[in-house]
């Protein structure tokens, strides 16, 4: 975990140990940054336990305590948010 995520500000240039590189994406509908779209469920819900990436780096699963939020391009034509829980 960074000093700037401790202090609220949240940079995934580096987190948790790990040089995070720019994900990309691009289609006929626009653009994105896979890492943006993390940012923004980290400012929205917190700090997670956990941040997954898939394979082509383009979905990312945060995990937290008593949710998981999937969030990112499916590298076809759409993004998704996906919020998994308890209830």
């Amino acid at each position: 975990m960074t000093e700037e995520l401790k202090a609220g500000k949240v940079s995934l240039t580096y987190l948790w140990g790990v040089d995070m590189k720019d994900r990309i994406y691009s289609d006929w509908f626009g653009s994105g940054n896979t890492n943006e779209d993390v940012k923004k469920q980290i400012s929205e819900h917190g700090e997670p336990i956990s941040v997954f990436y898939e394979s082509n780096g383009f979905m990312a699963a945060l995990v937290y305590s008593d949710k998981v939020i999937c969030v990112g391009y499916d590298g076809g034509e759409y993004k998704h948010k996906f919020i998994m829980d308890e209830k």
